[in-house]
């Protein structure tokens, strides 16, 4: 259905090694579904045909610190490395650990799995649980494929319409929507994320290095 995703060991091959900036994630960064796992996605994911194959692919076949973790998925799907990097500090403050949404989301990344009103073990909304919890990079690689969905224009909120903002090809657009579920454009998550990727504040709260390399690997 396209050029994504990338093979999980080509993106394996790519990342570039970082020690951990949060050693409470060792254990989440270590745990790789066994194959064939099923990971009980929920209706969400099945909102078009291009959503659910994107996520048919995620596996979390990847074990590494947080960085490479979140390098190697947005590697998988095309993103920029650094919006990923963004986004772990606005949902989780860098912990795999989080549980948000009155404990319907959980991860590096906070992958809801279900909605308001229901146990996150129904997984009624993008599902996954408790792998989205057990595994810092089946969380990654859920998120990232649905935001290549997104920014492709195949969620069902398409190439938007009626005055609301395109989403294909508008990378922001697309990120509003982890947030917002509808295609109302950049708001206040997206700029809060924004923030974080202008200064890197990854690296300021859990310093490692003087520099860090940004965009999509090639």
């Amino acid at each position: 259905m396209g050029t994504y995703p990338r093979l999980d060991a080509y993106c394996a091959a790519r990342v570039q090694q970082y020690p951990e900036r949060v050693a409470a994630n060792a254990t989440a960064n270590t745990t790789i579904p066994p194959a064939g796992t099923d990971f009980h996605w929920g209706p969400w994911v099945n909102q078009t045909p291009e959503m659910a194959y994107n996520f048919s692919k995620v596996d979390g076949n990847f074990s590494g610190t947080t960085d490479e973790i979140l390098e190697w998925a947005a590697c998988k799907w095309g993103m920029d490395q650094n919006i990923a990097k963004a986004e772990a500090m606005a949902e989780s403050s860098w912990y795999q650990s989080t549980v948000g949404d009155n404990g319907d989301s959980y991860g590096i990344l906070q992958v809801r799995a279900a909605p308001d009103g229901s146990s996150a073990s129904a997984n009624n909304g993008w599902g996954g649980y408790p792998w989205t919890q057990k595994s810092t990079a089946l969380d990654a690689d859920a998120q990232m494929a649905y935001l290549r969905a997104v920014y492709d224009g195949q969620s069902y909120m398409g190439n938007g319409g009626n005055g609301s903002p395109a989403l294909k090809g508008d990378i922001w657009n697309a990120v509003s929507t982890w947030q917002s579920g509808s295609d109302t454009g950049p708001d206040s998550y997206t700029q809060e994320i924004q923030g974080y990727l202008a200064s890197q504040a990854w690296r300021r709260s859990y310093p490692l290095h003087s520099a860090m390399p940004a965009g999509v690997i090639p």
